[in-house]
């Protein structure tokens, strides 16, 4: 039978197959190669990197990351996976951006690593010292990055033309803004030299997840946010970039190419006219740009990532002032963009962890205003003077909860606050798991969100703390379906679907439907427990969550 994948919340993994031997572990830059079911492919990748004059020093050593590909890749690719220099790393990323941020994450844990040069799985270093050129430049520079030149390749063949990277272009910005405009909207085959990298292992700076140009938009941030701390490096040509790998042939087909690079374009100039404007920028995404005005903070929504369908929800949701999310007001201006205006708060950043008490009190917080924040990271929550856990990402990924928004939520902030997780380690991926059993892999978290939903829904609370529904559907009855396998926690999952389903309208009947068989199962997922199952749902009538128990009939009899 075909496997089967579905998208759920899941960790990346990370495992190390094949460490490069000591004195190459000990070499400051790290070429950054991840692919998947490319072996052909990586193998010239390959043999162009261990032929750089930095490996050949013990300057350079070779990451090769594998996301998911078929069990052979190695067998294909072959005996350079065997040299000295390269680490071969595999992960569950899930897509090209994530793929380099794992790599990104990894090597900003290795104290040895101070720079991460890009190389993709389809392309190939131009000249033995293309390395090197961009590694002198930026340390003798005391840069953050380096940028260099690439040649193309089209369809196999080696294209005459070369895409500089100018420094007169690159480094200006009013220059880089034109640049952008067109190769993004005026059809130039020129643009941004965005894949010959040489980045510092701690800048601190990620792949956005888009299906096109995540390369484009970091490199802009870059270029936008450090233009005094960029080397741009014309010569030698840095890499012999292929425009017809899979990823970008469906892109185009697709119009996500052409898509990412108008809105690309867009904040390109919105960038600029804030900064020709003098406007203290603040920060600015994939949805809006938001600044200072005194002692306020701004923030404008692009054409494409606000409606006012939207708006007026997020009105709804945020009008309790109660909840961890700063307060707002909502204007438009003449051109149709949204706005809104927040007043401005002495926030402190996150750094690796969360107070345990903080993140309880935040998620309690959001499932009684019927919220879920959807986008948690750290750049997205604060600390408030009185260290209370705020999310300040007001947009699109603010929406009304639901049972899976808000499992999704604690376990995301519970990975990033308590165990201390890189912002990407734990989201929504394909995968062959369940949701139980990628669940199950999270240290700790079973207990903890068992406790959480006690808290909320225990005995002598659940009926309390949930909201009071407005209405009654006379003629819609809840059947929720359990078996001998869910005797852990049922009592809180159920108490939770009854809660989140019963708001603002309730149900003529809430029955709870219990699968009579007690096991042994044939794709058994859980310890099976039918006793302590009947025990359970007897405590959920008793406590009004449910109005009846069901069991199907097992004699004969019965079934006729």
């Amino acid at each position: 039978a075909p496997i089967r994948t579905s998208q759920i919340l899941t960790l990346r993994k990370l495992q190390c197959l094949n460490a490069a031997s000591n004195e190459f572990r000990a070499a400051p830059v790290v070429i950054a190669v991840s692919h998947q079911n490319q072996p052909e492919l990586l193998k010239r990748a390959l043999k162009s990197a261990v032929e750089q004059t930095l490996v050949d020093e013990r300057k350079a050593q070779i990451a090769v990351l594998d996301d998911q590909s078929e069990e052979n890749w190695r067998d294909i690719t072959g005996a350079i996976l065997d040299h000295p220099a390269i680490t071969i790393l595999t992960a569950r990323c899930g897509s090209p951006a994530r793929s380099r941020n794992q790599i990104l994450d990894w090597a900003e844990k290795q104290p040895q690593i101070k720079w991460v040069a890009r190389l993709d799985a389809d392309d190939e270093f131009a000249a033995i010292n293309s390395l090197e050129a961009l590694y002198r430049q930026a340390e003798t520079q005391n840069s953050i990055a380096a940028i260099g030149s690439n040649k193309l390749r089209i369809n196999g063949s080696l294209s005459s033309n070369i895409n500089h990277a100018s420094p007169k272009e690159l480094l200006n910005t009013e220059a880089l803004v034109q640049l952008v405009q067109s190769f993004c909207i005026e059809g130039q085959k020129r643009e941004l030299p965005s894949c010959n990298l040489l980045l510092r292992a701690d800048a601190g700076l990620r792949y956005p997840n888009i299906r096109s140009a995540e390369d484009h938009w970091l490199v802009m941030r870059l270029l936008f946010d450090f233009p005094d701390r960029v080397s741009v490096v014309s010569e030698p040509t840095y890499a012999i970039y292929s425009l017809t790998g899979n990823d970008t042939q469906f892109n185009r087909d697709t119009g996500y190419w052409a898509d990412s690079r108008k809105k690309l374009a867009f904040v390109a100039q919105k960038l600029l006219e804030l900064k020709n404007n003098d406007q203290e920028l603040v920060g600015y995404g994939l949805e809006g740009a938001v600044w200072l005005e005194g002692d306020t903070v701004r923030k404008q929504f692009y054409p494409w990532s606000m409606t006012v369908t939207e708006v007026t929800m997020l009105k709804e949701l945020l009008k309790n002032e109660a909840t961890p999310i700063p307060p707002v007001q909502w204007s438009q201006a003449r051109e149709g963009f949204w706005h809104y205006v927040t007043p401005k708060v002495a926030y402190s950043t996150i750094r690796k962890h969360i107070p345990f008490d903080q993140v309880v009190h935040f998620l309690q917080a959001l499932y009684k205003a019927g919220i879920a924040t959807l986008n948690i990271k750290r750049d997205n929550l604060r600390l408030t003077p009185e260290g209370n856990l705020h999310y300040i990402d007001i947009g699109k990924d603010i929406q009304p909860l639901t049972t899976s928004y808000f499992l999704d939520m604690c376990a995301r902030l519970y990975g990033i606050g308590i165990l201390g997780y890189d912002d990407e380690e734990l989201v929504r991926r394909s995968s062959t798991l369940r949701p139980e059993e990628a669940l199950s892999e999270i240290p700790g978290f079973t207990n903890f969100y068992r406790d959480l939903i006690s808290g909320l829904h225990g005995q002598d609370s659940a009926v309390t703390t949930a909201p009071v529904a407005e209405n009654e559907a006379a003629d819609v009855t809840l059947l929720i379906k359990c078996c001998a396998q869910d005797a852990d926690g049922l009592y809180e999952q159920v108490a939770h679907i009854v809660t989140q389903l019963s708001f603002p309208t309730t149900f003529a009947e809430t029955i709870l439907l219990v699968d009579g068989y007690a096991g042994p199962f044939l794709r058994q997922y859980a310890e099976p427990d039918l006793q302590s199952v009947l025990d359970q749902a007897a405590r959920l009538k008793a406590d009004g969550l449910i109005h009846e128990i069901l069991t199907p009939p097992k004699g004969t009899e019965s079934i006729q």
